[in-house]
This record gives structure tokens, sequence and C-alpha cells, in this order.
């Protein structure tokens, strides 16, 4: 018989949130794919928002920093998530 419950690794929140901002990034650009974007970037951002409210701001910040030193293309798709979150709060 298995057993009841077993052993699962989960992401720490603010990987897990870095990580969709990349993700959002490699997504199709078409209805379906528009959909996950959105919905990849809005999940990073509850994520970051949960973080700031509870005062983890130097928590995120390494988990930033960590993954732009991964390299350049890890760095535009982080920032290109970014600026689209800014631009959406501007309009």
């Amino acid at each position: 018989m298995p057993p009841l419950f077993r052993p699962v690794l989960v992401p720490v929140p603010e990987r897990y949130a870095v990580h969709k901002l990349i993700v959002a990034t490699r997504r199709h650009q078409d209805g379906i794919g528009l959909e996950k974007i959105h919905k990849d970037r809005q999940q990073a951002y509850a994520i970051f928002e949960a973080m700031f409210d509870a005062n983890e701001h130097a928590t995120v910040a390494e988990a930033y920093l960590e993954a732009i030193k991964r390299g350049a293309t890890w760095n535009e798709a982080i920032v290109k998530s970014l600026m689209a979150y800014c631009q959406d709060a501007i309009s």
C-alpha cells in the first residue's frame, strides 16, 4: 500500500516568482499564449507584493540578483516582464 504522504519539492516563493517573469517572455504571442503570459506575470507580482508586505524585500532582491548572474538572457527576460508591468500600471 502506498504511503499517504509523499515528499514534494516546492520552490521558494521568490525564486518561483522570478521564474514566472522569465517564463512569461518565452511564451507564444498567440491567444492562449497571451493569456498564459498575463497569468505568469500576475502570479509573480502577487508573490512579490505578498513578500514586500511581509517585509521580505531583501529575500526578493537576493533571488533577483542570483537570477541576473545567470546571464544576459535571464536578465533581459526579467526586465522585459517588469517593464510590461510598469506599462500596464501606467495605462
